[in-house]
């Protein structure tokens, strides 16, 4: 009788610096510093998104200034879902600026491509709703340098250098 054997993981690690994708090719995993320095400029970046959305939209809508508190809440939250979703598509079709300044970029770990746009906008519209809880994932990015932090999905994504 012939034993069965489980066919490997797609993504199984090589070691903890490098990751293999699904298509049998082996990159280079992002270090912790560069993620971080990374993930800092677009929280910066994102942040003067969001302000220049607001302003758009506050100087396309006069009753924000006339005190009418539920249309300055909407384009409140209006400006920030704008921002979101602008700087998601770049995550999710290219790469963000942290991530080129970096030398940086996220993979799919099951063939190398691009993340894709409504998944960029998720991911980010993920990773913007726990900004309040940046400086304890800053310190789970620099321990798990080599690993994957908490908006990654286990083995579906990778963070890797593009130097």
């Amino acid at each position: 009788m012939s034993q069965h054997t489980s066919p490997p993981r797609q993504s199984a690690p090589v070691d903890r610096t490098t990751v293999r994708l699904g298509t049998g090719a082996v990159l280079q995993r992002g270090g912790g510093r560069r993620r971080t320095g990374a993930v800092a400029v677009d929280i910066v970046v994102g942040a003067l998104l969001w302000a220049l959305c607001y302003l758009v939209l506050v100087l396309g809508t006069s009753s924000v200034t006339d005190g009418s508190t539920g249309v300055a809440v909407a384009v409140l939250l209006g400006s920030f879902l704008a921002a979101v979703a602008v700087y998601g598509l770049f995550y999710g079709m290219r790469r963000t600026l942290g991530q080129a300044l970096f030398g940086l970029r996220t993979v799919r770990t099951a063939d190398g491509g691009r993340v894709g746009a409504w998944r960029g906008i998720w991911r980010m519209l993920g990773g913007a709703l726990l900004v309040p809880l940046v400086p304890v994932l800053v310190v789970g990015l620099v321990v798990s340098a080599s690993g994957y932090t908490v908006i990654d999905k286990p083995r579906r994504y990778a963070v890797v250098s593009t130097r």
